[in-house]
């Protein structure tokens, strides 16, 4: 019982990883580790290993955890998955016990860091950085104490690294009246007046900056784009419809510039842009479905289409951003048939699939381009005139090929002409014999050759010309 991992070539098994009756399962960055969860006989009775860290490569259970003592507050156990991985897999971190502080330990021997938890209280949110060693984190205020944070009467936040871990924007609810009311030692807390603002921190700077966007509706999604880390699009709804919004930042500006708002449309609840960025869909899974395809490579970002798939669950894009995939699985959307629908970057559908029962989809990765950010950027800024470099050599390797199929032809058809030539001098050579057999008679020269000539086009070029109409006589 357990996990089984197949890897390699041929795809054989490669590990087996000993934990009865999984239930989640997770891999680190790297994939030098994979963590899985098992839930016990009894939930609220202690197990000493009801998560477990395993090493990939030899199958050894790395550390055990009981998740009995990573309750939350109210009892509840905190969300999967429970570590999260520094980008290089040398750390996991979990929130403490207590809920009031950070476990980080060392994945060389899953030992705490410093020997010690950092008690940070009141913390309700953390991420590591993606390219960097550094945690950002999120805690309320506490009442008699000064504000661990620069951001005052927040009620909620969430936040995101951009790519290449250079910038965090945090999303923050803003209240301006707070109601506490306590019954029975619990305390019923209300936020009246909220306003939704964007923080964007600037983490390649030892002061780290920050910019502030109010947004004069409420919050709904953001997300950044990938490929350079200076745009994201905010999605902000009122009342039944929702607007997406793309910001681009300028380092001469205070705050981010609006570049593109879109007409409010269907209840879009989820931004997510292609791996390389420059194309993005906003959607809305279990809903009505709709989906947005924009183009945000040039300076006014475009929208390309609007398409429809009532009720399914959720987008995914391909690995190398020309495709997205919208996926209807058992369980994700309200009833209907499970299956999925391909679409190109740009909204057109290629081909859909109704599967019984679909629980998951998940597109085959990519092997990651090995070249650095300045040599990928110099590409495409280098893009155009390589583009017309490379249609020439296309079309010099087109007409090559032309050329030889011309050559291989004419070979055939010497070839078949000596053959002729040589069965007519055996018929020249016959020809005496022919005469005395049909009694002095020569009919060979009645006999009509019956020949067909044809004549083969090989199409070598093709060109294009834009033919200028012809201007009108009264002019």
């Amino acid at each position: 019982m357990g996990v089984a991992l197949w890897a390699g070539r041929n795809f054989d098994r490669f590990a087996r990883f000993q934990h009865e009756n999984v239930a989640m399962l997770d891999f680190s960055p790297l994939e030098k580790f994979v963590v899985t969860y098992a839930m016990p006989d009894n939930r609220w009775k202690e197990d000493t290993d009801s998560l477990r860290i395993f090493d990939v490569q030899t199958g050894e259970m790395r550390k055990g955890f009981s998740l009995m003592q990573y309750q939350r507050d109210n009892n509840m156990l905190p969300h999967w998955p429970y570590f999260q991985w520094s980008f290089d897999d040398r750390y996991a971190a979990c929130p403490k016990p207590g809920n009031n502080g950070i476990s980080i330990y060392e994945s060389e021997h899953f030992t705490l860091l410093n020997k010690k938890h950092i008690v940070i209280d009141n913390i309700r949110t953390f991420q590591w950085s993606p390219t960097r060693s550094l945690i950002a984190y999120y805690c309320e205020e506490k009442v008699g104490k000064d504000s661990c944070t620069a951001i005052f009467s927040v009620s909620d936040a969430e936040m995101f690294w951009n790519k290449n871990g250079d910038r965090l924007a945090v999303h923050t609810e803003r209240y301006q009246k707070k109601n506490v009311k306590s019954s029975g030692g619990v305390e019923d807390v209300k936020y009246s007046k909220l306003t939704s603002h964007i923080e964007i921190f600037d983490a390649r700077e030892k002061e780290v900056s920050v910019l502030s966007l109010a947004l004069t509706e409420q919050y709904v999604s953001f997300g950044w784009e990938p490929k350079e880390g200076d745009k994201f699009c905010v999605l902000v709804s009122t009342q039944h419809k929702v607007t997406p919004l793309i910001y681009a930042l300028d380092s001469s500006k205070h705050i981010p510039q609006l570049i593109s708002k879109f007409e409010p449309s269907e209840r879009f609840t989820t931004v997510a842009w292609a791996p390389n960025g420059g194309w993005l869909t906003v959607y809305s899974a279990n809903a009505s479905g709709a989906i947005m395809f924009i183009d945000s490579n040039g300076t006014q970002p475009t929208q390309m289409a609007l398409v429809e798939y009532p009720g399914f669950s959720k987008g995914y894009w391909d690995p190398t951003g020309r495709y997205f995939a919208a996926v209807y699985t058992v369980g994700g959307g309200k009833g209907g048939d499970t299956g999925y629908r391909i679409f190109t970057f740009q909204g057109k559908e290629l081909f859909r699939k109704n599967l019984d029962r679909l629980i998951q989809f998940k597109w085959r990765p990519r092997l990651p381009v090995k070249l650095s950010d300045e040599k990928i950027k110099l590409i495409r800024r280098n893009f155009k005139t390589s583009f017309a470099k490379f249609e020439e050599e296309d079309k010099r390797e087109r007409g090559r090929a032309s050329q030889e199929v011309i050559a291989k032809r004419r070979k055939i058809m010497d070839e078949f002409m000596k053959i002729r030539a040589r069965f007519i001098a055996a018929y020249k050579e016959e020809a005496q014999l022919r005469i005395e057999l049909r009694g002095g008679m020569d009919k060979s020269e009645a006999e009509v050759e019956d020949l067909v000539d044809e004549t083969i086009t090989v199409l070598l070029t093709t060109e294009k010309v834009k033919l200028e109409e012809p201007a009108d006589k009264g002019e």
